[in-house]
């Protein structure tokens, strides 16, 4: 035997009844020898039975055996394969309950058997009994019609009246005429009851509603990153969840079995045993184990199934009964079917063809501007609306029309016989009867007959009529969805332009830069323009396909039947829920801003080389001292400098999609922004050059021309000649700065230029004060811009030496006047501080004497007046030594003599 049998014995053993094995032991010792000897079984159908057994035994024991002796084992084999025929109608059965007798030859006496055993009986469906053994009522016997439609209708009746007591089983849902088996999950023992096998479980559970998610499958563990543990406890058996006691917890309340937490494993403590597994290994346990008690995956398939089979059954019954009232002989025509294949044909061919952007549109070689784009979306979008409402309009008025036949009929079938006779309105039924009127003497069989087919066509007029509510309904769902489907693909194409997946050719996307003298350079439009666009489209388009007025009034159905009230979900709500629209806009959105910030980060330098622009040209424009030829050299540098850079800028900037970096989806023109840029800058420079030259015209040669006029028939004196000389020389190097810069100005300057360089010549020739550094320096700008020179005389060293020794001379003078003016000023100020310092010092050296005179006297008032005399002649000799030498030793210091070093002097 090998080892995939042995396991399926083993659990046919312990799981089936009767069960053989009472414990797991013997299971327990089967995946020991096959973890020891290092081997593991294949998944067998038989295998993969018993696995969610094996897996919700005990609260899960034996998981990690399974997982580590199975091959190929996953969490969805813990769950049960789902098997819709596996359950069957919710019927409880009375064991007690005597089986069904075979048709004896009295029916009465079956009849009766029968009666007397519905009390003991559970009401199920009745076995079939043989046509032949029943007698027939009285009540549901037909009459002898020789009309073969007459026939068919009564049989219609048996079968209605039949059907409407089969279908009063007690176990069993009925949903219109179609009996719903409930779908019920297998039975799970519980803990204390060892599971049994699922196909002997007869009583199955409603299956509960489906609230539980697939995401919802994590346990909840309470784990930190230090080492501390922590003591956790179920509230009850069944729960999955560990709670956390605090540390205060009373321990005569914990329990026998509870669960330490760490952060390296999880021990269960059970009285005395212990069992220590991996956090990894517990927390897929956990997870499997929910997995398994909830059971998501077959609740989820099982629902899934299940809606998905009642929608189509709804579809099935109502196309059975508008094909039922349509195969019925009627007055109007066309019948339902008809009408609603022609609606929905219509609205298919309508709309299936619209789109915000025609195929044609992207095969332009040129790139797309915002402008286009919102021109032609507001005009196809027009479109839609106009054909949409024309749409509704038609389909609400057809849908009128047939709703008046329909109820025309039932009040014409309300008429007599004669009276349809009459009208030519008879229906097919009773077409067969109008012979009858040419009969003298009619039969009265055929006149009831007559009768009950004409109350039998009044009712089928009645229930058209009754239907048209559920019909309505019905047109109303279809032709809002295919306008929701229209719509949804309608979106899709649109917003497919802007993403990164775009499945055809689309053409570029042009933005404009836009040049702004604060922030240097703009996008337009925005990306708050773009996006906002984007989004004021969809709702557009939402409310062409989805707004109130293009569904279907209900005022139609309310001129038949005014108590209609409409149940209807809105569409727009619908259209949210659809996953891949709702994903198309965020990434569009997504794009969108990725695009912006790319060309925010690229056209970042080209900004600020904007800003610069401007600054250099408002620098310019606040310069006045146009005479100051190193500042005005810097700026016209700077300008040159502008000019160049704004020449070599690039005009365009592409974006390219990221998943594809061959395709390219936007593109920023930066020819407005520098365009406008040039034109700033060009407008400040001609404004600086026209400054310029009006200060050259203007002002310096209007200057030297009146000098010229005033001091040409006289001795030009030295001051003259300097006047005139710097004024030259000044515009000379102006007209040469000016015209090597800008060539356009070389017209305007160069004939001042001329006069001023024959002015000079005059002035050369005439003056021996000229000199020969400011000529060269004339002469230089002169055949720069195109114009004679200015000779130069051999006189101009000795000239220029004899002005170097007068200046000298004056220098020298100026400064012997500074000397004598400074001396004096010392002596002042020496003669009046030693004024000062004598009498400071003579004041002192009293003070000084008479203290010491006191002291004397009252230290020698015993001695002798003899040595008191010799002792003052002594100290007025010392008196008058020290003042000679402070008054040689000032006379010596003069005014650098301090106080200190005076009181020190008086002091010794």
């Amino acid at each position: 035997m090998n080892l995939e049998d042995e396991l399926v014995n083993l659990c046919h053993r312990f799981f089936d009844a009767p069960q053989i094995d009472k414990a797991p032991d013997k299971l327990s010792t089967f995946f020991s020898r096959l973890i020891s000897k290092n081997q593991k079984v294949q998944i067998t159908s038989d295998i993969r039975y018993f696995i969610p057994f094996l897996a919700s035994y005990d609260g899960g024991v034996l998981c990690s055996f399974i997982e580590n002796c199975i091959e190929g084992i996953n969490p969805m084999h813990y769950v049960p394969e789902l098997k819709l025929a596996d359950y069957s109608c919710n019927i409880t059965k009375n064991p007690r309950s005597p089986k069904t007798e075979r048709p004896g030859r009295n029916p009465r006496n079956k009849r009766n058997n029968n009666n007397s055993n519905t009390d003991k009986t559970s009401k199920g469906p009745r076995s079939a009994r043989n046509p032949k053994s029943a007698r027939t009522p009285k009540s549901a016997r037909t009459p002898r019609a020789t009309d073969k439609r007459a026939n068919e209708i009564y049989d219609r009746f048996n079968r209605n009246e039949k059907h409407e007591k089969t279908n009063k089983n007690e176990g069993c849902t009925k949903i219109e005429d179609l009996t719903v088996v409930e779908l019920a999950l297998p039975n799970r023992g519980s803990k204390s009851s060892r599971p049994t096998s699922a196909r002997r479980n007869v009583n199955k559970k409603q299956l509960p509603p489906l609230l539980q998610k697939q995401d919802a499958v994590i346990s909840n563990l309470y784990i930190r990153d230090n080492n501390s543990f922590f003591m956790a406890k179920k509230n009850s058996k069944n729960d999955l969840y560990y709670h956390i006691i605090p540390p205060s917890y009373p321990k005569h309340m914990i329990g026998e079995k509870f669960t330490i937490l760490a952060g390296t494993g999880v021990v269960t403590l059970n009285k005395n045993l212990a069992n220590v597994v991996d956090l990894p290994q517990f927390v897929q346990d956990q997870s499997n184990m929910f997995i398994v008690e909830k059971q998501l995956f077959k609740l989820h398939n099982a629902f899934r199934c299940f809606y998905t089979w009642r929608d189509r059954y709804h579809e099935r019954q109502f196309k059975k009964i508008i094909k039922g009232l349509d195969d019925i002989d009627e007055v109007v025509r066309p019948g339902f079917s008809t009408l609603l294949d022609k609606i929905r044909q219509r609205v298919i061919e309508k709309t299936e063809t619209l789109c915000i952007y025609p195929y044609s549109f992207d095969f332009k070689p040129e790139e797309c501007e915002f402008n286009e784009l919102q021109e032609i979306a507001n005009i196809s979008i027009a479109e839609m609306d106009d054909l949409t409402l024309h749409l509704t309009a038609e389909i609400g008025s057809e849908m009128s029309d047939f709703f008046r036949q329909i109820r025309a009929t039932n009040l014409l079938m309300q008429l007599d016989f004669d009276e349809l006779h009459s009208l030519n309105a008879l229906p097919a039924s009773l077409q067969t009867f109008s012979s009858d009127l040419r009969w003298r003497f009619p039969s009265i069989w055929r006149q009831k007959l007559r009768e009950k087919l004409l109350i039998h066509e009044r009712k089928i007029a009645l229930k058209r009529q009754n239907y048209l509510g559920k019909f309505f309904s019905k047109v109303h769902s279809i032709y809002t969805g295919n306008l929701l489907l229209q719509c949804e693909r309608i979106l899709i194409e649109f917003l497919q332009r802007f993403s990164t997946d775009c499945p055809t050719k689309r053409r570029i996307h042009k933005v404009y830069a836009a040049f702004d003298q604060d922030e240097g350079m703009k996008i337009n439009p925005s990306k708050e323009e773009f996006i906002h666009w984007i989004s004021l489209t969809i709702e557009i388009v939402k409310a062409t396909f989805l707004h109130e007025e293009k569904q279907i009034s209900v005022e139609v159905i309310n001129e038949v039947d005014p108590d209609f009230e409409l149940y209807a979900e809105n569409p727009k709500r619908v259209l949210s829920r659809f996953q891949r629209l709702s994903k198309l806009i965020e990434n569009v959105y997504g794009e969108i801003n990725a695009v912006y910030t790319f060309f925010s980060l690229e056209m970042h330098n080209h900004a600020y080389f904007l800003k610069k622009l401007r600054n250099c040209i408002d620098s310019a424009s606040s310069f006045t001292d146009l005479r100051e030829i190193e500042n005005l050299e810097n700026i016209i540098s700077e300008i040159l400098k502008v000019e160049h850079e704004l020449r070599d800028r690039p005009r365009n900037i592409f974006h390219k999609v990221l998943d594809n970096d061959e395709v390219t989806d936007f593109v920023l023109d930066m020819r407005p922004a520098l365009d406008m840029a040039t034109k700033f800058f060009q407008d400040g420079v001609s404004e600086f050059k026209s400054r310029i030259i009006n200060e050259l015209n203007n002002s310096i040669f209007s200057e030297i021309q009146e000098k010229w006029a005033s001091v040409k028939e006289t001795k030009i004196s030295r001051d003259d000649c300097r006047y005139l000389e710097i004024r030259m020389v000044l515009y000379s190097v102006l007209c040469e700065t000016t015209c090597t810069a800008w060539n356009d100005t070389l017209n305007e300057l160069r004939g001042p230029f001329d006069t001023i360089m024959r002015m000079y010549r005059a002035l050369n020739d005439k003056c021996r004060f000229t000199h020969a550094e400011a000529i060269q320096s004339f002469n230089a700008s002169a055949e720069k811009v195109g114009i004679g020179l200015v000779t130069i005389r051999d006189d101009y060293e000795n000239d220029y030496d004899e002005e170097e020794e007068e200046e000298e001379e004056e220098e020298e003078d100026n400064n012997e006047k500074q000397n004598t003016d400074i001396k004096k000023e010392e002596e002042e100020s020496n003669e009046s501080l030693e004024i000062e310092y004598m009498d400071e010092i003579e004041d002192r050296i009293e003070n000084k004497v008479e203290k010491n005179v006191k002291e004397e006297e009252e230290n020698d008032s015993n001695l002798k007046e003899s040595d008191n005399e010799s002792q003052s002649e002594v100290e007025n000799e010392n008196l008058g030594d020290r003042i000679e030498n402070s008054n040689d030793n000032e006379e010596n210091c003069g005014s650098g003599v301090k106080y200190d070093q005076t009181e020190s002097q008086a002091e010794s």
